[in-house]
């Protein structure tokens, strides 16, 4: 059951702790009309005050839709910027999320090649409203100090409208959301990966994996939900990038699951590199320079026991 208070849903208070930040993000696939949205607010380490705003819209035909912007815009609810705001409306059940704005048109691959150019930037909106039942995965005390003080994920769905230039059309996007708070410093980070998927049979997971320069050990961690109930799994390393670059888009792991050992294939769908440089700043495409750290943030399709389900890949590893 979900033990957190209905205030740590709303922004939190900001503390005179060095590096503290707080992160909001929503990510969902649309299985019917192949469309990808991943939005993105952050305090950033200039000003804790000052939130980043980034979406990205992957659309069919290889196109995305992405840019960034700042704003010093928060309501009790949650962070309202000048152009995409995310507010809870129901703790732990419901949001909306709204974009109004430019954005750069762009593709996946050029991304990949380099940093975020200027160029058209149409204007889009997006209008959704998240929904879950499900519990939320709280890993705030499992020994993943690198990622802040309090750290929780849920799964769920993401339904509204897009609209563009050439583009109007109802969304039905297999969820996932991420709510963090604390100081971040991500110059320790070596490789990390953070991936769950909902299954068309009701059954869902949650897994992350994070090497920092402190320990040869990994840290894991891993929860399996069925109808029935969670169950935590025990930890088994998964695949790490092997090519920041140009990561590989299929791959496999496996599930410790009570019933015995499975093998999850994941085959990805759209990829957004998001080079963050330390301690915490984020910046869009791959990009090389001191320190940069790659999180290749997408959706994925995958596969356990012949069942089908969707959910969010982020794979990152130091640009050597």
């Amino acid at each position: 059951m979900t033990t957190l208070p209905d205030s740590a849903e709303h922004p939190q208070p900001v503390p005179e702790i060095p590096l503290w930040s707080e992160n909001i993000c929503f990510s969902g696939w649309d299985r019917k009309r192949n469309i990808g949205v991943f939005t993105h607010q952050g305090r950033t380490a200039i000003d804790p005050h000052l939130w980043h705003e980034i979406v990205a819209v992957h659309l069919p035909d290889g196109r995305t839709h992405v840019g960034r912007n700042f704003s010093y815009g928060q309501s009790e609810d949650g962070p309202t910027g000048s152009l995409l705001s995310c507010e809870v409306t129901s703790p732990f059940k419901s949001w909306r999320v709204a974009f109004a704005g430019p954005l750069l048109l762009s593709s996946d691959a050029a991304l990949a090649a380099g940093p975020l150019s200027d160029g058209r930037q149409p204007g889009v909106s997006l209008d959704l409203t998240w929904t879950s039942d499900g519990e939320i995965w709280d890993f705030t005390h499992q020994g993943i100090g690198d990622w802040g003080s309090g750290h929780y994920q849920q799964l769920g769905e993401l339904n509204g409208r897009f609209t563009s230039a050439d583009i109007d059309t109802e969304l039905e996007l297999v969820g996932w959301r991420d709510h963090s708070k604390g100081p971040r410093d991500l110059s320790p980070f070596v490789h990390h990966n953070n991936i769950n998927a909902q299954f068309e049979d009701g059954t869902s997971f949650f897994a992350v994996q994070l090497q920092d320069d402190k320990s040869d050990t990994p840290v894991l961690r891993m929860r399996y939900d069925t109808p029935d109930g969670v169950t935590e799994l025990d930890c088994v390393p998964m695949p790490v990038i092997d090519d920041v670059r140009n990561p590989s888009t299929h791959y496999s792991f496996t599930l410790p699951l009570p019933d015995g050992p499975k093998t999850v294939t994941v085959k990805q769908l759209c990829q957004l590199p998001v080079t963050m440089f330390p301690p915490n700043d984020m910046a869009l495409g791959l990009i090389d320079g001191p320190g940069a750290y790659c999180l290749w943030m997408g959706q994925g399709r995958f596969e356990l026991d012949g069942v089908v389900g969707y959910g969010h890949v982020e794979r990152a590893a130091r640009v050597l």
